[in-house]
C-alpha cells in the first residue's frame, strides 16, 4: 500500500510540473492573443505626399496594402499603407520602400506589375544597397534639387521621367506614375 501511495504522488508531481510547464508557455500566448501586438512597422517610414494649389494632398499609399500604389487623398501619417522610406543605394540612387506592414511590405515602388511598358506604379523587387543589383523595373530614382527643403522630386532613370499623380488635382484612388514631366516640379513632402 505504501509504494502504491509513493507511485501515485510521484505521478501527481509530474503531471503538476507538466502542467505547470505547459502553463508557463500558454500564459503569454493567451496574453499576446488578448491584447494583441503591435505591428513591427507601426512607427517606421514616412508619408510623402504632393500638394495642390488648392492645399489638397496626394500621398503615396499602397492600396489595400498593395501592389498597387495610388493616391491617398488623406493624409495622415497613421494610415498604414501611406508609410514609405527612401533607401539610399551606394551607386547614388534611392528606391521608394513600402514599410506598411502585409504581404508587400519591403517591396519597392516601380513599373505596374514589373511590368517594363507600363509606367503606372505598384510595388516591385528592391535592388541590394550596394549597387541596386536585382530591382524591379522603374524602381531606381534619383532624388533631384528642384524642390524646397525637406521636399523630394523622384527622377526615374528608367522613364526619364518624374514620379508623380495622374494630374494636379487627382483623386482618391487615382495612378501614381514614373514619367511624369518636370514642369511644374513635382514635389513631395515627407511626413
Amino acid at each position: 500500500m505504501k509504494n502504491q501511495k509513493e507511485n501515485t504522488v510521484k505521478k501527481m508531481r509530474g503531471l503538476y510540473r507538466i502542467g505547470a510547464l505547459v502553463g508557463a508557455i500558454l500564459l503569454p500566448i493567451g496574453a499576446v492573443l488578448a491584447i494583441g501586438t503591435p505591428e513591427a512597422s507601426a512607427l517606421s517610414g514616412y508619408q510623402y505626399c504632393v500638394y495642390n494649389t488648392a492645399g489638397g494632398a496626394m500621398c503615396l499609399n499602397a492600396w489595400g496594402g498593395g501592389p498597387w500604389v495610388y493616391v491617398e487623398t488623406t493624409s495622415d501619417s497613421r494610415i498604414q499603407n501611406n508609410r514609405f522610406q527612401i533607401r539610399y543605394e551606394n551607386n547614388g540612387n534611392v528606391e521608394l520602400q513600402f514599410v506598411g506592414g502585409g504581404t508587400w511590405n519591403g517591396k519597392c515602388i516601380g513599373d505596374a506589375y514589373n511590368n517594363s511598358g507600363d509606367a503606372r506604379t505598384s510595388l516591385d523587387p528592391c535592388g541590394d544597397i550596394s549597387n541596386g543589383n536585382g530591382s524591379g523595373w522603374g524602381t531606381q530614382f534619383q532624388l533631384q534639387p528642384i524642390c524646397g527643403t525637406g521636399d523630394y522630386a523622384f527622377f526615374n532613370w528608367r522613364w526619364r521621367g518624374y514620379l508623380g499623380p495622374t494630374s494636379p488635382t487627382a483623386a482618391n484612388g487615382s495612378n501614381f506614375y514614373l514619367n511624369k514631366p518636370q514642369n511644374p516640379p513635382i514635389c513631395f513632402a515627407q511626413q
